[in-house]
């Protein structure tokens, strides 16, 4: 593509600074009563020399643009280029959350027409942004001056808005196979209700947010399930009920009853309206058997979900999903964007994050990412972050 000609990747990250111009005042300080003199006797006749000058255009009328209110003030990103104004719900958003995009006409999704449902092939597949911590800064393969001076060619998701992002999966979501290549990010804003939001965090972020939803949320969101057990796997997992909101699937015992949540209290809840109102449910496919025999595999259709071993690092009995374009980039010499699964939490700090397959060979361990972006089996009831993925149409 041309923009891979134009760009270097130098523009991947880059932050907004306000533009400050650093001068000194120039004063007139004549050194001379002479030097005054002589200055009276010019002056008016520069004023008779100008006085044949006609204008031949009013100057422009300049107005000072209102200072914000304190209350804006206080609630403004420090770094207006990375504000994103997708969420335009009253009130604010507390928690901020970083995604990028892991594939295109990838997944399969469930689909309706009044009451009738039907499956078809997602636009646009979006995880976690890993890599670097976006909490003060973002990924963009273009300025926003090329954006706007040419949508069209520079087509960018960081500078685009949620709408605007779900319309172009619509029509076209090849459009965006360079963001994809560059691993450029967008940030979902979220409003934490009092069943999810920790006690204790009141971080602000100017950035695209965190890759890792870690601090922001209540230590026993954070637990896979509740006791030692995977108890039916992700359908019945506490997980999946923090993200989506319990349903018949879900295993209370496991889960616990203050995390039975009604879908209206859900994770998904909190992200904006006009995101909530696009995302389309994905055919989530789990392998029960964790003893590396023959799979039992079963499937949910999840508006949000946590990703699985082989969707992000392995092509070797893909059971549960095949492997990521984002991924198969990341691991090509010949990438761009050659990332790694490394995340970040809100505090800016490194952060293991859970994985929806079940460890093999045990019934008390499930697989996480943890430093350096490498996984590894742990027990249900540990604190991960959760790094939910989901599907545009």
């Amino acid at each position: 593509m041309m923009l891979r000609n134009r760009r270097n990747l130098s523009n991947q990250f880059r932050r907004s600074r306000p533009f400050r111009r650093r001068g000194r005042r120039l004063s007139l300080a004549p050194r001379s009563l002479s030097a005054l003199l002589t200055l009276a006797l010019l002056i008016p006749a520069l004023l008779a020399g100008c006085a044949g000058v006609t204008e031949t255009a009013d100057a422009p009328e300049v107005t000072a643009a209102p200072s914000p209110s304190p209350e804006a003030a206080d609630s403004a990103p420090e770094e207006s280029a990375v504000t994103d104004e997708v969420n335009s719900e009253p009130g604010p958003w507390n928690d901020r959350y970083a995604v990028a995009l892991y594939g295109i006409r990838q997944d399969e999704i469930l689909t309706a027409d009044g009451e009738a449902t039907s499956t078809a092939t997602a636009g646009l597949t979006f995880g976690p942004a890993t890599d670097r911590c976006f909490n003060d800064s973002y990924r963009a393969h273009v300025t926003e001056e090329e954006y706007l001076e040419d949508p069209e060619e520079n087509l960018c998701l960081h500078w685009m808005s949620w709408e605007e992002i779900a319309g172009q999966s619509l029509r076209d979501p090849t459009a965006f196979q360079a963001c994809l290549e560059y691993g450029c990010t967008h940030g979902v804003d979220l409003r934490l209700n009092e069943r999810l939001l920790a006690r204790d965090w009141s971080g602000k972020i100017t950035g695209d947010g965190a890759g890792a939803l870690l601090e922001g949320l209540k230590r026993g969101c954070l637990s896979w399930n509740g006791g030692y057990a995977h108890a039916d796997g992700w359908p019945a997992c506490r997980a999946r009920a923090v993200l989506n909101g319990a349903d018949e699937h879900a295993n209370e015992k496991e889960v616990g009853a203050d995390f039975m949540l009604p879908p209206e209290e859900s994770l998904f809840s909190c992200f904006p309206e006009a995101l909530r109102q696009r995302i389309a449910p994905k055919a989530v496919v789990t392998n029960l058997n964790h003893e590396n025999g023959e799979p039992d595999c079963v499937t949910t259709y999840d508006k949000l979900w946590l990703f699985s071993k082989s969707e992000l690092y392995s092509t070797r009995n893909p059971t549960e999903g095949e492997l990521y374009q984002r991924s198969q980039l990341m691991f090509s010499k010949q990438a761009a964007f050659r990332g790694s699964y490394v995340m970040y939490s809100e505090s800016g700090s490194e952060a293991y994050a859970w994985l929806r397959s079940i460890a093999p060979l045990t019934e008390v361990l499930n697989r996480h990412i943890f430093g350096g972006g490498h996984r590894t089996g742990s027990g249900f009831y540990n604190a991960f972050a959760l790094t939910p993925g989901f599907c545009l149409p």
